[in-house]
């Protein structure tokens, strides 16, 4: 943004100091920028729109869901080597343990679901 607003009409980015009020979103015309490296933004955030700027929304969107998809993976991954499963977890993968659904009473299924059973 403060580059975009030191630029003039021209294209050339000239010194100064002030505020800018640049509200970048999809369709913006860049005057310099042609690129961007940023961090990763909540889905909702005024920064997301200013990335989807860059590229259609819908790119933007489905490299927003792979990088959730990947920051879980490694969470869970760092939580399973520091022992630190959550709700339940299986502490093998860190990934919730598969319901229990047998039916019949209990000790009748051929599980060792014990005391957990909830025949």
């Amino acid at each position: 943004r403060t580059l975009e607003s030191a630029t003039g009409e021209d294209g050339i980015l000239k010194a100064g100091s002030g505020w800018t009020e640049i509200f970048i979103y999809p369709g913006y015309r860049f005057k310099i920028m042609d690129a961007l490296i940023t961090n990763f933004h909540l889905p909702e955030s005024t920064l997301l729109m200013l990335v989807s700027a860059f590229a259609d929304k819908e790119k933007i969107m489905k490299a927003y869901e792979e990088a959730r998809n990947e920051i879980d993976s490694m969470k869970n991954y760092i939580m399973q080597i520091l022992g630190l499963c959550v709700n339940g977890a299986d502490p093998a993968t860190c990934e919730p343990e598969e319901e229990h659904n047998c039916s019949g009473s209990c000790g009748d299924c051929g599980c060792d679901c014990g005391s957990d059973c909830h025949h």
